[in-house]
């Protein structure tokens, strides 16, 4: 907790902590999350992602002896769907490694693990979890470097959360707009069968 308040209290305290590593306690813990408490597993969750905002704090996190990225991916596709506030945190914390670990991501078998989280119908999952999943699908449907197959399921799903966006549009609506989405599907309309094309419509 302690911790938490002080990479949440500066710059430069963030960078000493990281730099001294501060976050391996918190990336212990989402590696093993059996051996916590949901509370415990939650607050390292939110370190990690205060942690691994900045591109600095990154370029940090990269010289330390755990790797970031495959801990994540472990914990969000193990992590129960009703635990919504640590696999935001998780989620977040991914994205901006994905352009840069695209192949050790899709590899892993997590897009149907977003996809399945982003169709999930639990009231208290919607905004935590569906908020950071789109921007990240979104980014894994347009790069070419993922298997077609991938693209195309985001590309599914993101169709899938725009169609409910209405009946949920301050929970939905604006993060399927600030990730782009609309210029995204565009772009698959072209490309996909007649299914998908359906949705997108």
């Amino acid at each position: 907790m302690a911790l938490g308040n002080i990479l949440a209290d500066s710059n430069r305290l963030r960078e000493l902590v990281l730099k001294e590593g501060g976050l391996e306690p918190a990336l212990d813990v989402l590696e093993k999350p059996e051996e916590y408490s949901a509370k415990i597993i939650e607050i390292a969750a939110s370190m990690i992602e205060i942690g691994t905002r900045e591109n600095n704090d990154r370029r940090i996190l990269s010289r330390r002896r755990k790797p970031i990225v495959p801990i994540l991916l472990k914990f969000i596709l193990g992590c129960p769907d009703n635990t919504a506030m640590p696999l935001s945190h998780a989620i977040k914390s991914l994205r901006p490694y994905v352009s840069n670990a695209i192949e050790m991501v899709t590899n892993s078998g997590i897009i149907p693990r977003l996809i399945e989280l982003c169709w999930c119908e639990a009231e208290n999952t919607i905004t935590l979890i569906k908020s950071p999943i789109i921007p990240l699908l979104a980014e894994v449907s347009s790069d070419v470097r993922v298997s077609f197959d991938s693209r195309q399921a985001a590309a599914e799903a993101l169709a899938t959360a725009a169609k409910t966006a209405s009946s949920k549009p301050d929970q939905l609506l604006k993060p399927l707009l600030e990730a782009r989405c609309v210029e995204v599907l565009t772009e698959w309309l072209d490309l996909t069968d007649g299914r998908i094309g359906c949705m997108i419509l």
